[in-house]
């Protein structure tokens, strides 16, 4: 799937693939943070590609930053030098929470 896209207007892929809740019950409170759920990124220039995508992740699900979302990782590999020439990618993306794939 790597190389292919969804064409589509922004409203309309929004509309389609996150729908708005039928009953307004179903909607998750917006999240009360203590502290900052990025603070582990402060020098994140510093950190490794692996290291900034874990814990960008880690943060946004163990502070619930996207209610009725995970954001989980899917892949390592890299894009290749035609598209990216330092090939670099950030492979980390939300899913609904009972679409998140455990492996």
């Amino acid at each position: 799937m790597a190389h292919y896209g969804v064409p589509a207007e922004l409203i309309e892929f929004c509309d389609e693939f996150f729908p708005q809740p039928t009953h307004i019950a179903t909607v998750k409170p917006e999240p009360t943070l203590d502290d900052n759920p990025f603070a582990a990124l402060t020098d994140a220039e510093k950190l490794t590609e692996k290291t900034v995508r874990a814990a960008f992740a880690a943060a946004v699900n163990v502070h619930g930053l996207a209610p009725g979302f995970k954001m989980a990782e899917c892949g390592d590999r890299p894009d290749p030098a035609t598209i990216h020439p330092e090939r670099k990618k950030i492979d980390v993306a939300f899913y609904r929470v009972d679409d998140v794939q455990d492996d």
